[in-house]
């Protein structure tokens, strides 16, 4: 916006230097929400904040659902191998069935271990 630290500062009612460390804790990541919302009020703006997924939620949850299926049917999957009982598509078929009803309660997505 063009406008100097000093401006800004009398604006704000800060020193100068106070803004140089706003604008140093900005850089480095430690900059409070409070004092990014009085800046952007001061220079005529308002602070948006927000988490934008990197990728669409409904792929985020079905990924999600698909890895605790996985998980919760890993045992069973092990002791088939052993046994050389149940194909594998059968398997897969019951895995991804049960993953459609973990979506149908998201929140069971979440409470379940990472595992990782």
């Amino acid at each position: 916006m063009g406008m100097s630290q000093k401006v800004l500062a009398k604006r704000m009612g800060v020193s100068p230097q106070a803004i140089s460390q706003l604008e140093q804790r900005e850089t480095d990541g430690s900059v409070t929400l409070k004092a990014l919302q009085a800046a952007a009020q001061k220079l005529g703006g308002e602070l948006v904040y927000a988490i934008v997924p990197a990728k669409a939620i409904h792929e985020t949850l079905e990924a999600r659902a698909f890895q605790v299926a996985e998980r919760m049917t890993g045992a069973l999957r092990h002791s088939m191998r052993l046994e050389d009982q149940e194909p594998s598509s059968d398997l897969h078929r019951r895995t991804v069935e049960l993953a459609r009803e973990l979506m149908a309660s998201p929140e069971r997505l979440w409470s379940a271990p990472d595992g990782e």
